[in-house]
């Protein structure tokens, strides 16, 4: 069966905005495009409601992109935490140094091949922190909710963000293997079980992928006052729609070519540099190019940010072109304005 990315759906989380200080002050942190190309674990020597303190304090330098809370935290067990939203393009320093003590091995090495020893280690990867009561060495239930969540958001950031099928997942590092003096993390049990966790998340995203029933239902964890909507298990819902994969170009995603933040072509027509933020007016659909007939992925919520990164004239319309190779109707989102080229 042919599979796409565009099935895997957001686990349940808690948005936490106050450590966002640290990224609005630009400590320990670092605005840059982040075209998502897989998931850094770690583990936090400490606990869930006092990481989140931790990272309230920008005097203390500190941030990443998730947590789990786990057995120790009570209501917080399996619970994930969101501290930086997939669009914001602020990155954590998390996952250095690079080659610390030792050279980076096994999959951290295969990464830094891929993508090179700069920015990428931090703007390209999604970090995830398990809390483990200040024992980062301690033992994790296979089945337990923590390293359930941390399958399930894995399978998500995979699948959703870095667009991977569930037959091509790579891209996926423990922290130490960066050669990092951060020798422990994720700590002894992570480093012993994770082809095990790994295969879960597999499981997970080839789940969805193909509305496939999984033979041990997802355990779906809910944050304490959760209201959104429930998630469904896969294989027990209607078919969802295939998504179209997006069109994307080497000056699109190389974070060194789009930093140049100048004029592109897409064939004959210019595409103008003009990175901004824009809000969704409507329901917006998310284009693979400027027919406007396949989508990329469910539409942009009324109210929603995003980063574009272009903008261009095409079929007697203007569009906003992202990072990722979306493509969003002007009309449909503001501010809303022509560009008069000379």
């Amino acid at each position: 069966m042919t599979t796409q990315p565009g099935f895997v759906p957001q686990p349940p989380y808690m948005e936490h905005y106050k450590a966002r200080i640290n990224a609005i002050a630009g400590l320990n942190c670092t605005e840059m495009a982040r075209p998502i190309a897989g998931t850094a674990w770690h583990t936090e020597v400490g606990t869930f409601l006092g990481t989140a303190g931790w990272f309230d304090d920008p005097h203390n330098k500190a941030l990443t992109d998730f947590q789990i809370g786990g057995t120790t935290d009570g209501q917080y067990d399996g619970v994930i935490m969101r501290f930086i939203e997939a669009d914001q393009c602020v990155a954590p320093y998390a996952n250095g140094p690079v080659g610390k003590v030792r050279p980076p091995f096994d999959d951290a090495l295969h990464f830094l091949n891929a993508f090179g020893y700069g920015e990428a280690i931090n703007a390209r990867l999604r970090s995830i922190e398990l809390s483990d009561g200040g024992l980062p060495n301690r033992d994790r239930e296979l089945t337990g909710r923590q390293i359930e969540s941390l399958a399930f958001l894995t399978a998500y950031i995979h699948s959703e963000e870095a667009g991977q099928g569930w037959n091509e997942f790579v891209y996926n590092i423990l922290h130490y293997q960066t050669g990092t003096d951060h020798v422990d993390c994720p700590g002894t049990w992570l480093k012993a079980n994770k082809e095990k966790v790994r295969a879960r998340a597999v499981e997970i995203m080839r789940a969805y992928q193909t509305n496939s029933p999984l033979a041990h239902p997802l355990l779906i964890t809910y944050p304490p006052g959760y209201v959104g909507e429930e998630i469904p298990q896969p294989g027990l819902d209607a078919p969802r729609p295939l998504y179209a994969k997006p069109v994307t170009y080497p000056w699109l995603t190389d974070p060194v070519e789009l930093a140049k933040g100048i004029d592109r072509k897409i064939g004959n027509t210019t595409a103008f540099a003009l990175r901004r933020t824009w809000t969704a007016e409507k329901e917006t659909p998310r284009y693979r190019d400027s027919n406007g007939k396949a989508q990329i992925g469910p539409p942009i919520p009324k109210g929603a940010t995003f980063v574009g990164e272009f903008v261009y004239l095409s079929n007697g319309e203007w569009w906003v072109l992202t990072q990722f190779g979306t493509r969003v109707r002007m009309r449909d989102l503001s501010p809303n304005f022509e560009i008069k080229a000379a």
